[in-house]
């Protein structure tokens, strides 16, 4: 099986499904810039004696033979591909027929875990909703798509033949209008010269932002369904939702023209946007939470959010990123053990509880401590 040696932006959560042990989950704090990077490979290869360690203590040598040495085969990789393009942090999941490459634009703790399962829990702060998104830039000049995360923004390319400017599209939706192109005060005030109504002009807007709505649709959600934030005028904000079946674009946009803002300005509004639209989402959920207690629809109770994992009524997981309870969930039974870390096999017991409710369709965040209900590191909300 070819094992590529590059990050992944996708988070499968079949992926987490029980897989055969021994299952290595390996995370790094990197750095982008000299001379913090130069010992990121260092501190990879103490990491990969702590894997050797850990394998050696329980698990069948042959197999872990092969996960060492595929380890080692991405701290000896000529390209230097995760090294020459790090981000703050790098995680690594992987099994015998399984790699997954993450990084993630906020730093990690050195960690290595060889367990019966995957350790996820400092990835899910990277893929919970909205982390990763889609800036739609829509004027009456062009359109263009940009991939961000809290860090960055990358311009996509749309395939060959597609048409981003609207007197492309326009002369391909009406050839008998009266309505000429041009540019003058401004890129997104381009009609001059016409003598039809202003209905007619309204009306080949609206066939450009159709346009505009299928092929994003067609050439990018297909592929990866992100959410998309609006870059656009106020005027065109409302009318491109008046017509849009993108059911991932988000309600609120950012009101001004795409041309009026430079990458870093585009970054800062979409950060501050998402950041925004995260922190309600938990708050909004979070309100209720004393009245679902009271109402066993909700718990704090590693027990007894166990048991509602296998009743699979896990709604919302809420989980306090820098806690640790090493043990383990069986997931048929809904039994909890404790143990310790450096027993074989053994993996923190609220990332077995995020895995489950990942599995059954629940969504889980991490909140800061003094925000989460409880003391235990982990609240539920429950769906009946």
């Amino acid at each position: 099986m070819d094992y590529r040696i590059e990050p992944t932006t996708r988070f499968d959560p079949i992926m987490l499904a029980r897989k055969e042990p021994p299952l290595i989950s390996l995370y790094l704090k990197t750095h982008r810039h000299a001379p913090e990077n130069q010992q990121d490979l260092v501190r990879f290869k103490h990491l990969l004696d702590q894997t050797k360690d850990s394998l050696d203590k329980g698990f069948d040598k042959r197999r872990s033979t092969k996960l060492l040495q595929r380890l080692e085969a991405l701290a000896e990789d000529p390209s230097k591909t995760l090294w020459r393009h790090a981000k703050e942090g790098l995680a690594i999941l992987m099994s015998e027929d399984d790699l997954h490459i993450y990084q993630t634009d906020y730093p990690l703790d050195d960690l290595v875990i060889v367990s019966e399962s995957f350790h996820i829990k400092p990835l899910i702060r990277k893929f919970q909703y909205t982390a990763d998104y889609y800036l739609l830039l829509l004027s009456m000049d062009k359109i263009r798509l940009m991939r961000g995360d809290f860090t960055s923004l990358r311009e996509l390319n749309f395939p060959e033949g597609v048409m981003t400017r609207f007197e492309q599209v326009y002369d391909d939706f009406d050839n008998t209008s009266n309505v000429s192109a041009g540019t003058f005060g401004g890129s997104d005030a381009l009609f001059y010269g016409y003598s039809s109504k202003d209905e007619n002009v309204e009306k080949d807007i609206v066939k450009y932002f159709r346009y505009v709505d299928g092929i994003v649709q067609e050439h990018f959600l297909e592929l990866e369904p992100l959410p998309i934030i609006l870059v656009s005028l106020p005027q065109h904000q409302a009318t491109f939702r008046d017509i849009t079946s993108i059911t991932t674009l988000l309600d609120t946009g950012i009101e001004r023209s795409a041309e009026s803002m430079d990458d870093e300005q585009l970054l800062f509004a979409a950060t501050a946007l998402i950041r925004s639209i995260q922190a309600a989402m938990i708050e909004e959920q979070l309100a209720g939470f004393d009245l679902a207690l009271s109402r066993d629809q909700g718990s704090t109770d590693p027990s007894t959010i166990a048991r509602a994992l296998v009743e699979k009524k896990v709604a919302s997981l809420f989980v306090q990123e820098g806690t640790l309870l090493p043990g383990r969930l069986d997931i048929h039974t809904g039994a909890v053990s404790y143990d310790s870390l450096e027993n074989p096999g053994i993996d923190d017991l609220i990332d077995d509880f995020a895995q489950a409710a990942y599995l059954q369709g629940g969504k889980v965040f991490v909140v800061d401590a003094e925000k989460l209900p409880g003391s235990n590191g982990v609240a539920a909300l429950f769906r009946y």
